[in-house]
């Protein structure tokens, strides 16, 4: 899980788990996870449902970028 650099001892708490992220996929079809239709009104960091107004962060934001192009490192 998470563990400590230096002792290497856990530091999260036991029922800590992140499991998964819900992501807004550019290259597939994405159902909202509150309703379940597939329209969405999509920017650039968001993605939200026009029906229930669910919004998901968009995959390709994650990723760490300048407003270049170029790639963090």
């Amino acid at each position: 899980m998470y563990r400590h650099p230096n002792t290497g001892n856990d530091i999260a708490p036991e029922w800590y788990n992140p499991g998964y992220t819900l992501l807004y996929h550019d290259d597939g079809v994405n159902h909202c996870p509150g309703c379940g239709k597939q329209q969405w009104l999509v920017g650039r960091v968001m993605a939200e449902c026009a029906f229930c107004e669910t919004a998901l962060p968009i995959e390709h934001s994650r990723r760490p970028y300048f407003a270049g192009g170029l790639q963090l490192q």
